[in-house]
């Protein structure tokens, strides 16, 4: 690790948001051997970290950008975060990486037009740029996986709903217009129409937020998403019990029930069940073909 000055990165296009910034903010530009640039920042001091190999101004510019976003006051990552840890529902089903993953999209939607406004190409955007978002393939694993019927219950997959959400905030901060996302945003859609616009409805309200005009009261960020929460919990309600079972064993509760239910064994292979023997109900409980071993308390 070294410091470096900002020789190759600063330039007649990004000089002003430079200056700017490093007048009200503290970074520090650090030389890795690493393959992408990465900010990380916190209370008001922000690093920069550049790969050696790879001295781009556009790319320094996207991380100026996301630092911008901080010296405004503009956390929604963060603010995600935070209040997911207030519910539990929803915790099971946002991974760390997913949150991070909608932080950064949602960032580069506000960055993306300041980006191209001083004069850089959509392209010098993102590393991935040329790359589809929400491919055929992505959205046949969603279907196939988003949820499955057994035994009259529907049992969700929370890999599958992960997907479904990354994919539909990659899709919409996505820098190449030349890719035409709206066949397979309908394709998700109609794979979850709920699901798909509650996550609308929170992009549009971020879309229309204005960065610079932050009114506590009428115009804060953490009113709509106080409100996407509540959504996302109330949507979430009943599917969130594949993922304990995805976590402790391996398996969602359809294929626990798939694999485990025989008819040659005694009881059709339940481990418990009340009374003196088992009745249609206990058969389409995931839990019941557990053992005490690996049943969460």
């Amino acid at each position: 690790m070294e410091i470096i000055d900002t020789y190759g990165l600063v330039e007649s296009r990004n000089a002003k948001l430079w200056i700017e910034l490093k007048s009200i903010h503290d970074i520090e530009i650090q030389l890795y051997d690493c393959a992408f640039y990465s900010a990380y920042s916190k209370n008001s001091k922000s690093i920069i970290y550049v790969p050696k190999n790879n001295i781009s101004p556009a790319s320094f510019t996207h991380e100026l950008l996301h630092i911008l976003l901080r010296t405004k006051k503009i956390f929604i990552g963060g603010g995600l975060q935070l209040n997911l840890k207030e519910k539990p529902t929803l915790s099971k089903i946002f991974t760390q990486d997913l949150i991070y993953h909608i932080g950064n999209c949602l960032d580069h939607i506000k960055m993306l037009p300041y980006f191209l406004n001083i004069g850089y190409d959509r392209k010098d955007f993102l590393t991935d740029y040329s790359i589809n978002k929400l491919s055929n393939e992505d959205l046949k694993h969603i279907k196939n996986n988003f949820h499955s019927i057994f035994f009259f219950k529907k049992y969700y997959k929370a890999s599958a709903i992960d997907c479904f959400v990354g994919k539909y905030f990659a899709a919409k901060a996505c820098p190449n217009n030349a890719l035409d996302y709206s066949i397979g945003l309908n394709k998700l859609k109609a794979i979850d129409t709920k699901l798909y616009l509650i996550l609308e409805k929170f992009t549009n309200a971020w879309n229309d937020f204005d960065c610079n005009n932050q009114d506590p009261i009428t115009s804060s960020y953490h009113l709509f998403l106080f409100d996407f929460i509540d959504e996302m919990e109330n949507w979430a309600v009943g599917k969130v019990q594949n993922k304990i079972h995805f976590a402790i064993h391996g398996q969602t509760a359809a294929e626990v029930i798939f694999n485990r239910a025989d008819a040659e064994k005694e009881f059709m292979g339940l481990m418990t069940f009340l009374g003196n023997r088992p009745y249609l109900k206990d058969v389409v409980v995931a839990k019941n073909y557990l053992n005490e071993n690996v049943i969460p308390l």
